[in-house]
């Protein structure tokens, strides 16, 4: 018994991660958590599902961004770099105001890059 507990104490102490652990589930994508908030349900829901979509595009045009900003060549390569680069550092603080405002008004925000690449509409 003794033994036991000295493991369970040293493995929350232990900075390794706990693998094969299953969590639960907080709450379902796609599902508005009731906030005592001005808005109703389906107010809330609605706007959850059309940031998401607005988040998922966004998400795509930072990577979009990265990826030319990588690729870039040329005479002004450095001119180009730098503007593609500050484009992305945009996008990217969207990102996290759009998440935020998803999770204010109850909802979940997409995060998962395979989950964001069903919802987009950018091509």
């Amino acid at each position: 018994m003794a033994q036991q507990r000295s493991r369970k104490a040293s493995r929350k102490a232990s900075s390794e991660p706990w693998v094969h652990t299953n969590g639960t589930e907080i709450q379902e994508f796609g599902t508005v958590r009731m906030f005592p908030l001005g808005l109703s349900f389906d107010a809330r829901m609605y706007s959850c599902q059309r940031l998401n979509q607005i988040l998922a595009d966004t998400q795509i045009l930072y990577s979009l961004y990265k990826k030319h900003h990588w690729l870039m060549r040329g005479p002004t390569f450095y001119q180009l770099h730098l503007l593609l680069d500050k484009h992305a550092e945009e996008q990217l603080k969207l990102v996290d105001l759009i998440a935020e405002r998803v999770q204010t008004l109850g909802g979940v925000a997409v995060g998962d890059p395979r989950h964001v690449a069903e919802i987009t509409v950018v091509p």
